[in-house]
């Protein structure tokens, strides 16, 4: 039976560089072996916003909102597109169906805690339509 999982906190803890692991095979939360062998149709893969004072906690060195985001969407794609014969991005209902056609399992990105967001609807857009990110590129010069 496949089922969905809706939430993992793994790509957290692929935040610290120095040892960034892999999305296929790692003993986090989830990882696409795992995922596959168990029927996964879908993950949803979080990006958890820290609070900077936690940064030392996961041994992440301080970083922008912007360069943690950017850095998580980056993981996670690099990822997908190393396993690209087992999963892919999904935003939606149709690129899930679309994935599950494909014999793929589907990964979603999804942002925990709007904070990035600044109280602005163009970088809600920047959210939704890229991803999660990396809308930030466009916005540096703000």
């Amino acid at each position: 039976m496949k089922f969905i999982d809706m939430h993992c906190d793994t790509l957290m803890k692929f935040a610290n560089l120095k040892d960034p692991g892999s999305l296929y095979e790692n003993n986090h939360m989830v990882d696409f072996k795992r995922m596959k062998e168990a029927g996964a149709l879908a993950q949803f893969f979080a990006i958890f916003m820290l609070p900077p004072l936690l940064f030392d906690r996961f041994d992440i060195d301080p970083i922008s909102d912007r360069e943690y985001i950017n850095r998580l969407h980056g993981i996670l794609m690099d990822g997908l597109a190393q396993n690209s014969g087992i999963i892919a991005l999904a935003r939606n209902y149709d690129e899930l169906v679309k994935n599950e056609k494909d014999g793929k399992m589907s990964a979603f990105l999804t942002l925990e805690d709007g904070r990035a967001v600044e109280g602005s609807f163009e970088n809600l857009h920047g959210l939704l339509s890229n991803g999660c990110a990396p809308y930030f590129s466009d916005m540096e010069r703000r």
